[in-house]
């Protein structure tokens, strides 16, 4: 029975200690890592073009080589004081996650300029910036 409790006991110990190997501080990302997300845009692409009144889709696909933390995409007007008109946050653990949504771009009477800003970090704060810029036609 003393050899059951003894083994248990150093098989705990030592489970324990490999889980806490290649951490920092508790933490689950690796000390050594300094390298920031990659950030893709699938859509909208570079030639299409939209019109006020329509929906535009955006897909971002962002990879990372340890842990993506978060994702952070705006839209924003630039031909309105940078009025921020759409905000998405996405939490992910996973190297790779994609970010899919749409925008419906408001009959404003004139032409807009609209950057899509993405954001992502991961869990040593590494983070990574990509802006798409946008012409939208009356």
């Amino acid at each position: 029975m003393k050899s059951k409790i003894l083994i248990t006991s150093i098989l705990s110990i030592l489970l324990t200690a490999a889980c806490k190997k290649d951490t920092k501080e508790g933490n689950h990302k690796p000390e050594t890592d300094t390298e920031a997300p990659l950030i893709t845009f699938l859509a909208p692409d570079t030639a299409t073009h939209y019109l006020s009144g329509s929906t535009m889709p955006i897909s971002v696909k962002v990879e990372d080589n340890d842990e993506i933390h978060e994702i952070h995409l705006n839209v924003v007007n630039t031909s309105r004081n940078d009025s921020v008109m759409l905000h998405v946050h996405q939490h992910s653990h996973g190297q790779v996650a994609m970010l899919d949504t749409s925008f419906f771009i408001p009959d404003l009477g004139m032409h807009q300029d609209y950057e899509l800003r993405v954001t992502a970090s991961d869990h040593n704060s590494n983070e990574s910036e990509k802006t798409l810029h946008k012409h939208i036609h009356m």
